[in-house]
């Protein structure tokens, strides 16, 4: 006759509540949307209190304590600072979109061909050269701020490349072409 064997039971030791690896997820999951909760509010605070005062009427917005429902939304505000004839909204606009999109462009391009050289190309000294490119980052912009707007007066003075140099987007996107070190440095790492 065949015997019949029965395995042993193996007592399992008790896991505490606390050492539950799905409680602690879930536990880490829940801490986590909380805290990301918590931060996004603090950082709408200033827009929804920017937008609440754009929305009041002058007497409402230097009464103390301050409210955050206006009595009567001024929606006219948004009209008054679009289209006010002493702030030129859609020209300060203009300015910051072609500014900011020249920039972009050469910072881009200079940035780009630059740190692929660095990255990718063989040369000597090349180290050299990308250290020297980093240690113009220890250079605060305060420091060449008076330096670089003596230069620009000097190029006005001679007309250099007949632009204006003075009173000009030149000054603003004209350096952009010619790179930054930290946008060098991030985009050598990237390659």
């Amino acid at each position: 006759m065949a015997e019949i064997t029965t395995r042993p039971t193996v007592a399992r030791p008790q896991v505490n509540f606390w050492q539950n690896k799905k409680f602690q997820d879930r536990a880490i999951t829940i801490g986590a949307t909380i805290l990301c909760i918590i931060g996004v509010i603090i950082i709408l605070f200033p827009v929804a209190w920017m937008l609440s005062t754009a929305l009041k009427t002058r007497a409402e917005v230097a009464r103390f304590p301050p409210t955050w429902i206006p009595a009567d939304p001024q929606w006219i505000n948004f009209r008054d600072a679009l289209f006010s004839t002493e702030n030129p909204f859609p020209t300060y606009f203009k300015n910051t979109m072609f500014y900011a999109l020249m920039a972009m462009i050469g910072e881009t391009l200079s940035c780009a061909f630059t740190a692929y050289g660095f990255a990718r190309l063989r040369a000597p000294g090349k180290d050299v050269l990308f250290l020297l490119v980093l240690a113009t980052m220890m250079l605060p912009w305060q420091v060449t701020l008076i330096p670089q707007y003596v230069m620009f007066v000097k190029l006005d003075r001679m007309h250099f490349l007949g632009l204006d140099w003075i009173n000009s987007y030149a000054p603003l996107i004209v350096p952009k072409f010619f790179g930054s070190s930290y946008l060098i440095f991030m985009l050598r790492q990237f390659l």
